[in-house]
């Protein structure tokens, strides 16, 4: 096992733990030095415009961590439940995070491992708060967020999706996750900041008045990198910490893993 330093940052769920495993995603700020708008069109090729609503109880998806999936070409991929309760109470708490951070799931240490495959297997993103069903305020109260698009499609190769995002008002557009965000600082034209973990974002309060018809929804979907294994400085961890650490060691060692694997300090 390859050992990779890490310095993982505060994220909305907290920061990972010693002797667990994560599905690891690197993010979208290579540099560090991208701009908003920059940051916002490389998303375009991950985030789902319209979001994807699903019947959790049908599609078997579990509200505590992850679910695998099987695709029509036989790709499996896992479904990534996003709780409200743990930090990203918005859609775009998780997007925005994904924009400037890494992204990283915990995963139990299961057989279900082996099933992933290198460049094509993706952590799909389910929210609660996915998707509106009511979104005609939104359309007619539409303020300008800096940098987040009109929609996420390019107009040039999809003039009518964009056109109807843009007047049909029965829609519901990705772009709105930036729309109607819970949880900001108090403002007197809507236009405010949410702080998820260390990350803070530009973003709009609801409508007055609006009460906002939530159902669940994929809203973007990562290509798996790798899998990390938190082991931090054994030399300075609890032996009941380095116990644990040894045997997720053994049972990894035990899996076929098409994934690379790493050991990381955080």
């Amino acid at each position: 096992m390859q050992y990779k330093h890490k310095a993982f940052h505060q994220a909305g769920c907290g920061t990972r733990k010693l002797g667990k495993a994560y599905v690891y995603t690197p993010g979208l700020a290579v540099t560090g030095e991208e701009t908003l708008e920059e940051l916002f069109r490389a998303l375009g090729e991950y985030i789902y415009d319209p979001p994807i609503p699903v019947d959790v109880d049908e599609m078997k998806i579990s509200t505590q961590g992850l679910s695998i999936y099987q695709a029509g070409d036989g790709t499996y991929h896992a479904l990534d439940w996003i709780g409200q309760s743990q930090g990203y109470e918005n859609p775009a708490d998780i997007l925005i995070e994904f924009m400037f951070k890494d992204g990283s799931t915990l995963v139990p240490i299961t057989r279900d491992l082996e099933r992933f495959t290198p460049g094509e297997s993706k952590r799909i993103l389910v929210h609660g708060n996915g998707y509106i069903e009511n979104p005609e305020i939104l359309h007619q109260n539409r303020i300008e967020v800096p940098g987040v698009p009109i929609c996420f499609l390019n107009k040039e190769e999809f003039p009518e999706h964009v056109d109807m995002h843009i007047n049909d008002e029965s829609l519901y557009c990705a772009s709105f996750h930036w729309q109607c965000v819970l949880g900001t600082e108090k403002s007197k034209d809507r236009l405010s900041v949410r702080t998820v973990g260390d990350q803070g974002y530009a973003c709009a309060r609801p409508p007055k008045d609006f009460k906002p018809v939530f159902v669940p929804a994929m809203i973007a979907g990562y290509t798996m990198a790798e899998i990390h294994l938190v082991v931090g400085n054994q030399g300075e961890n609890p032996k009941e910490i380095n116990d644990e650490i040894q045997k997720a060691m053994e049972s990894l060692g035990k899996l076929n893993l098409n994934l690379p694997l790493y050991l990381t300090d955080n």
